[in-house]
């Protein structure tokens, strides 16, 4: 028995399709490129000014953009499933919002840590 692959998308959707995937990609390459650069930044900026509240916010928030680089391969592989047509398209949609749903999720989670950690360095400061 042969397995059906049916394909949902017209090519015009599969072109869309490509250039969120090339957007996801740039957005990798940028999330965590500006967060390494952040980190390095950060580290000296302490060895200046040597005020511990904001090297730890710094490095909360260059992380938060390290962590969503680092996401972005996951919701990407079903967008290329999608363009490449292995499987079902609407499958890979389905998979594709769930990843963004998980790494969003994950992103307001920190953003939170990120926010907990600013008032409690104001006040403290």
């Amino acid at each position: 028995m042969t397995e059906n692959h049916q394909h949902e998308f017209v090519p015009e959707d599969n072109a869309l399709f490509d250039r969120l995937r090339s957007i996801l990609q740039l957005n990798r390459t940028l999330s965590i490129a500006y967060g390494v650069m952040g980190l390095i930044l950060s580290v000296a900026l302490y060895l200046v000014e040597r005020n511990l509240t904001s090297l730890i916010l710094f490095i909360v928030l260059h992380v938060l953009w390290i962590l969503i680089g680092i996401n972005t391969p996951s919701i990407a592989k079903h967008v290329f499933g999608i363009i490449n047509e292995t499987g079902h398209d609407i499958d890979h949609a389905v998979a594709m919002m769930s990843e963004m749903n998980r790494a969003l999720d994950r992103s307001t989670i920190l953003f939170g840590l990120v926010t907990f950690v600013l008032i409690v360095g104001l006040y403290f400061a």
